[in-house]
């Protein structure tokens, strides 16, 4: 293995955060402590300031800045790009492979956090909360504000995607009574026995479902996977919840589906444009419960997250590999550009 001064003119590795939703940087710099590092947050939020600190970067630690293949392209020394999270669709990750720059994630981040919120977005949609509570404030003391108000004890959850935080997902409806039905790219009877679910395509499940579900990563083949045709095939009194990712869904139909009251409601942590402009459609829908992409968020959560985050940065800094390895195929460019670079 290379070790921790290769290919450097400098005693000190250089780690730069490219953007930050809380300017608290002191679990990263607790994981990093141990190695020679210099934590360099750029002097503004700007692209400019950033790609001045990143152009002879050793290390990124990476949030939500979109990295494309031109951005790639100019870095100079990095090694590893460590995202804060699971989802990797804001990194090009194809050009930074070629590159041989090792891309991390935290595979099952705040799978707890997300599971909760899911069902805090569908106890809000489907139990009219937020109904409720307007009009309590504005004088209105009446059950029959919300109706109609179905309850979720013997109804289907129906779950597009059955990864990880899918199945966190499903035991919880199990808990809630629910039966569950599930969309997977492979499933199996051994899953469907361990997790009470019984899987079905995608068409079934937007049919039979009261409430969906959306657990998928946002990639070529399923962007927009939950379409026009798709949402068409939901029951009128069903809901839909989508904390994966904006571009799963066809955003337009959505609303469109939502205004004409064709389906019950939608509950959404994440949308296509994010902090969406003041005059987004969805943002006037009475039948939407809308959060700010915060499914993952709790204290616990965020202290694994960002600790986890700067481990995979100190593991390839200090020479091994990564745990979560998004791209294992760029080891071959990696090595021969760290490893066997002359003077190692």
């Amino acid at each position: 293995m290379a070790s921790p001064g290769a290919e450097t003119d400098r005693e000190r590795f250089k780690v730069v955060i490219t953007d930050f939703t809380f300017p608290d940087f002191s679990r990263y710099a607790d994981e990093l402590k141990n190695l020679p590092v210099d934590l360099v947050v750029p002097s503004d939020e700007t692209l400019e300031a950033f790609m001045r600190e990143a152009r002879d970067a050793d290390a990124l630690i990476h949030e939500h800045l979109f990295l494309t293949a031109p951005i790639i392209e100019t870095f100079e020394r990095c090694r590893i790009i460590s995202h804060h999270g699971k989802g990797v669709d804001n990194i090009a990750v194809d050009r930074a492979t070629q590159r041989g720059i090792i891309i991390a994630n935290v595979l099952d981040a705040s799978v707890h956090e997300v599971s909760e919120h899911v069902f805090a977005l569908v106890l809000a949609v489907r139990r009219k909360i937020h109904d409720y509570d307007a009009a309590v404030r504005t004088g209105r003391w009446h059950v029959a504000v919300g109706e109609p108000v179905r309850r979720l004890h013997g109804s289907t959850l129906g779950l597009v995607g059955f990864g990880n935080l899918a199945r966190h997902v499903a035991l919880m409806a199990r808990a809630f009574g629910m039966n569950v039905v599930a969309y997977a790219r492979h499933p199996t009877d051994a899953l469907a026995q361990q997790y009470g679910v019984t899987f079905a395509s995608l068409k079934d499940v937007m049919k039979t479902s009261d409430v969906i579900s959306v657990h998928l990563p946002l990639t070529p083949e399923t962007h927009g996977i939950v379409s026009r045709d798709m949402l068409s095939r939901m029951k009128p009194d069903a809901v839909i919840i989508n904390i994966s990712r904006g571009g799963l869904i066809d955003e337009t139909a959505l609303v469109e589906t939502l205004r004409a009251s064709r389906i019950a409601g939608a509950g959404l942590d994440v949308l296509v444009e994010e902090p969406p402009s003041v005059d987004h459609p969805v943002l006037s829908l009475p039948n939407v419960v809308i959060t700010p992409h915060c499914a993952w968020y709790s204290e616990e959560g965020r202290d694994d997250v960002e600790r986890r985050t700067a481990r995979e940065v100190a593991r390839v800094l200090a020479g091994g590999r990564p745990v979560s390895w998004v791209n294992p195929e760029s080891e071959q460019t990696f090595v021969a550009r760290f490893e066997n670079a002359p003077g190692n």
